[in-house]
């Protein structure tokens, strides 16, 4: 048999004449086309206008207008029992809903050991927030922050420098200021050192 596909089309307001502006395209793969006739996808959203204006492709709007409310998006699949299980889900929620300084975050939660997790939160204010969902800085981490490989990675550099650093626990390498001065992890203690390597006082 040979293979066919749904067009949709539109005509002008006011108009009962058929015309050439195709919208909508279903091929006999399923794939499903909203401003292109060869989706590559199982829904593909294109524009061909030309302009410096970014588009907006989708929009998701929850009509409840409570604090806490707001449109989700979720990743789905099957798990071990064939039963249908989110993995990720996506949420832009309301906090503030007064009329004029409305606010609203942004979530995303993962399936953890059969629980969905909320990982990372962007505040209203930008904040953003890694295993918490209150951060109070631009960047907060609750865990631990590690480099994928050792004495590869510098905090800062010359011309962009950290004015201050606030730490409980001390491990093993050196701190290097600018002027090549350097604190090292010693035997018994911490050695503080000269640009030219010469232990100048131990703690």
């Amino acid at each position: 048999s040979m293979p066919g596909a749904i067009a949709f089309y539109t005509a002008p307001d006011g108009s009962i004449a058929p015309e050439n502006n195709e919208r909508m395209r279903i091929l006999a793969n399923g794939n499903v086309g909203i401003g292109t006739t060869v989706p590559n996808v199982r829904l593909e959203i294109s524009t061909l206008t030309v302009g410096t204006t970014p588009t907006t492709f989708l929009s998701l709007h929850d009509g409840q207008n409570n604090d806490g409310n707001g449109p989700r998006m979720t990743f789905d699949t099957q798990d071990g029992a064939n039963a249908r299980e989110t993995m990720v889900r996506l949420s832009g929620i309301m906090s503030d809903r007064t009329n004029g300084t409305e606010k609203g975050y942004f979530a995303v939660e993962t399936m953890n050991s059969g629980t969905l997790t909320e990982q990372l939160r962007i505040t209203s204010s930008g904040s953003v927030g890694i295993g918490t969902t209150s951060p109070t800085q631009v960047l907060m981490v609750a865990g631990n922050i590690s480099a994928s490989v050792n004495n590869t990675y510098s905090l800062g550099n010359n011309s962009v420098r950290w004015r201050e650093i606030y730490g409980v626990s001390i491990y093993s390498g050196d701190i290097i200021l600018d002027n090549k001065f350097r604190i090292t992890e010693a035997a018994d203690g911490i050695e503080f050192r000269n640009p030219d390597g010469i232990a100048i006082m131990r703690l």
